[in-house]
Parts: C-alpha cells; sequence; structure tokens
C-alpha cells in the first residue's frame, strides 16, 4: 500500500476497492497524525471507482471520536458513493479530560468543541462559531487540491460533528449537509446570531417561527447549503426531540431541509442512515 502524506494528512493510493484494514490505520495514525495537536488533520480516501473525485464529502466524527472511530463509516460511504473523494476529519482540539466520560478518553479521542465547564446553547453557538473558520480554511485547502468549487462538496457530521457540519453550512454556501442525531445549535437570539450568519433576517425568522405551518423552501432558491437530519428515535444521549425543533429553525432560516426519524435506533450511525445520506447526497448534486 503507497501512503504519501500533505502535512499532517494522510491520502491512500491503493487500487480502486482496496483499503487499508483497521490495524494498518491505526498504525498510521500514530505515524503520522498527533492527537495532540491544535490543527485540523485528516485522512483522504480516493474515489472508489478510479477516477478523480467528481464530489467531496468531509466526514465529522463525535465528541470523543476520531478518524480511526469513522473509518467504517468512510468505507460504507466509499462504496455508496464511489465517484466521491472523503475526507475524514480529526477534531480540532484534543479531547477534554470530562469526568462524565471517563471511558471516552482513548489515546485517539478528539473533540470539535468543549463541554466543560457547562455547555448552553449560547456557549455551543459561541465555541461552534471560533472552530468553523478554521474549518472553512481548510476545507478550501482541498477543494483547491482537486480543482473543485464549494459547490462540489457535501458535510456529514454524527452527534457533535452534526453540530459543527450543520452550523459550517449554515455559514457558507456548500452542495450539501447530512447531519446524524446531534441538531442544529443555533443561538437565535443571541448577539452574535447577524455575524456568524450570513442572510440572517431576525425580523422574518421569528414571524416564521411563530407561524403553525412549516415554510417550504427549494433548495435552488435558497442562500444556504441544503440539509438533511436525522435521528433515532431512542437516542438515549441527544433527545430526539432536537430533530423537529431543529428542522423548524433550519427552515425559518430559509434552508431547503428533509428529515427523518429512524424509530427503533439509539445514538448510532447505522447502515439504513448511511444508505439514507448517500441518496440524499446523490439527489442533491444529481449523480
Amino acid at each position: 500500500m503507497d501512503v504519501v502524506t500533505f502535512g499532517s494528512d494522510i491520502s491512500f493510493l491503493d487500487e480502486p476497492g482496496i483499503v487499508p484494514r483497521q490495524e494498518e490505520l491505526a498504525k498510521l495514525y500514530r505515524e503520522h497524525i498527533s492527537g495532540t495537536s491544535d490543527k485540523l488533520e485528516s485522512i483522504y480516501l480516493p474515489p472508489q471507482n478510479g477516477e478523480s473525485p467528481k464530489i467531496l464529502l468531509a466526514l465529522f466524527h463525535g465528541y470523543s471520536g476520531s478518524v480511526l472511530s469513522f473509518w467504517n463509516n468512510a468505507i460504507d460511504f466509499a462504496e455508496k458513493l464511489p465517484e466521491a473523494g472523503i475526507i475524514i476529519m480529526n477534531g480540532a482540539e484534543a479531547f477534554e479530560d470530562n469526568p462524565e466520560f471517563p471511558a471516552e478518553g482513548r489515546p485517539d479521542s478528539r473533540q470539535w468543541f468543549s463541554f466543560l465547564p457547562s455547555f448552553s446553547l449560547p456557549e455551543a453557538h459561541e465555541r461552534l462559531a471560533s472552530v468553523v473558520p478554521k474549518v472553512h480554511e481548510y476545507l478550501d485547502s482541498k477543494l483547491q487540491q482537486f480543482g473543485l468549487g464549494p459547490e462540489k462538496l457535501a458535510l456529514c457530521g454524527f452527534s457533535q460533528g452534526c453540530m459543527m457540519a450543520t452550523f459550517t453550512a449554515l455559514t457558507r454556501r456548500y452542495g450539501a449537509c447530512v447531519g446524524v442525531s446531534g441538531g442544529v445549535a443555533l443561538d437565535i437570539r443571541g448577539p452574535r446570531i447577524a455575524k456568524d450568519i450570513p442572510h440572517f433576517d431576525p425580523v422574518g425568522f421569528m414571524a416564521r417561527w411563530a407561524s403553525d405551518t412549516l415554510p417550504t423552501v427549494v433548495a435552488t432558491d435558497s442562500k444556504y447549503t441544503p440539509v438533511m437530519l436525522m435521528h433515532g428515535g431512542q437516542d438515549p444521549i441527544v433527545n430526539p426531540a432536537v430533530l423537529p425543533k431543529s428542522v423548524k429553525a433550519l427552515a425559518c432560516l430559509g434552508v431547503a431541509v428533509e428529515s427523518r426519524v429512524f424509530a427503533d435506533e439509539g445514538h448510532h450511525f447505522n447502515i439504513d442512515m448511511k444508505t439514507a445520506a448517500a441518496d440524499f447526497i446523490r439527489r442533491t448534486f444529481k449523480i
């Protein structure tokens, strides 16, 4: 297996359909990616059809995850979207010492932002806003590397990575965004919202929010990235009630949004969810 590094990134230059085993990946991770770095790093899996990527798919893991924990998801997406180059992102920060999640502190654990010393919607919004410029800059470098524009990039995040992916999608128009089991973290009434979210109309938003009718937004008419949200109906970590609230918030912003509940699923990103995500990406990109 040939490996070439781009800075701290790893790119796999395998024959189409051949991907490293988990133990090989862990070895490469230890050699090339630092679990304590404060910069963004990733592993890139090229299109499995052997061609140049038609689109890029950036994957955002959850709290305490890493490129290692999200690797199997990347393989599943590679099979479902063989024309896509897949960027498995590593969280922006080293994982904090959280006493509520002692078992999560693996050597490779990362996070997108801190849940400590407290966690609230305004705090989540502020922390996401502080990370998102770095994410845009990093994704720009990947798009430039392959000669693609932002409309050719899809984002997909799970749990805390869902909050990161959706916030990123609201701050720049990309091709598509899928959020799983995390919802949208926006402090609508906070002082930062107009600065952080382009095109935000507070009067229009509140009028739509007060209505009993959910706005219908057509993706081609929207200034925002089209979004699909999914959630497990039995999720014990992130309350499934965040899904309809997040859908309404996005629609009131002017986002073309779809949603789906997997009634018997917990806090997981299962294969049916990945199939639904890939189908949404295909429809959105018309591939």
